[in-house]
């Protein structure tokens, strides 16, 4: 039913979604990929636009999960007895309203 060159157009098209390439921008690469050679450097530009872009996302989730990591083995701690849950708000407010009294 599609050709291999819809599906690429797809896949491009996916790609470019993924890292938050609003329709608008996608709309554009795809009318400088119809419109021929002459647009190459700026297709060009723009792929690699959208990659520094995907760099910084896969920078900033691997800080997310370098957290997420640390809360899992911090949590596993806890279970396990290791650990009082001093992060928790809630248990230094009672401590807080304890001295107040």
């Amino acid at each position: 039913m599609f050709t291999d060159s819809d599906l690429e157009w797809v896949k491009i098209v996916k790609c470019l979604r993924s890292v938050g390439t609003e329709n608008k921008s996608i709309k554009k690469y795809i009318d400088l990929c119809i419109a021929g050679d002459s647009t190459i450097k700026e297709r060009y530009n723009i792929i690699i636009e959208t990659k520094e872009k995907a760099l910084k996302q896969m920078d900033d989730l691997k800080k997310q999960l370098f957290l997420l990591d640390y809360k899992e083995s911090f949590y596993k701690n806890l279970i396990k007895g290791k650990l009082k849950d001093t992060w928790n708000p809630m248990n230094n407010m009672s401590k807080n309203n304890d001295k107040a009294v």
